[in-house]
């Protein structure tokens, strides 16, 4: 992959739903009109995110600790999990892992979306 498709991407996926296909296909015909069409294909091709996907995406650029600290604590339930169907580890154990996890979920239902993700992430 190019750098200039590293580019479009990187910017791309930053924007708004709403502006993506815009600025996509402006990308496109101004590689094309510069000589660079496999560029242009490869670009033409990235699919605009869906809504969760989106915010997912937003989310871990704007808050990448709060991300890893999610996935950490998903990795530390089924780790455990794990332990238990070997008999490795108490079921007290589980308890514990479960709560962390659904202490990240503890959201406002009425928020959008984004903000409750947000709010999950921000409980890691």
């Amino acid at each position: 992959m190019s750098s200039a498709v590293d580019r479009a991407a990187d910017e791309l996926y930053g924007l708004s739903l709403e502006e993506f296909v815009p600025r996509r296909d402006a990308l496109v015909r101004e590689l094309r009109g510069a000589g660079q069409k496999d560029d242009a294909e490869m670009i033409k091709r990235m699919p605009k995110p869906t809504a969760p996907a989106w915010v997912v995406n937003q989310l871990a650029r704007q808050e990448p600790d709060a991300v890893r600290e999610l996935i950490d604590a998903g990795q530390e339930l089924r780790r455990v999990q794990e332990w238990l169907l070997r008999r490795e580890a108490d079921p007290k154990d589980l308890r514990t892992a479960v709560e962390a996890e659904r202490a990240l979920a503890v959201t406002d239902p009425e928020a959008p979306p984004e903000e409750r993700v947000r709010q999950a992430l921000k409980a890691a």
